[in-house]
């Protein structure tokens, strides 16, 4: 009985993430709570090329986040 129970409760925890999983990646890049990882972020801002965000680069960046979260940047 105990291992009927443990087997059911870890098959609910595996589905129950995996439908989390898709319902985030359904909604795409920019939409819900997608972050954008550093790679996203080098392509994005990194306008020099070199594979790195100079303090102006970074500071496009933090103002880009400041729009988006409807605030003003710094």
């Amino acid at each position: 009985m105990k291992t009927y129970a443990m087997v059911a409760a870890a098959l609910f925890v595996g589905l129950s993430l995996t439908a989390h999983a898709d319902e985030n990646e359904a909604r795409g890049p920019g939409k819900g709570k997608h972050h954008p990882n550093r790679e996203e972020m080098l392509k994005r801002f990194d306008k020099d090329g070199d594979g790195k965000l100079s303090d102006a680069e970074k500071a496009a960046a933090k103002a880009a986040r400041g729009e988006f979260k409807g605030k003003k940047a710094e």
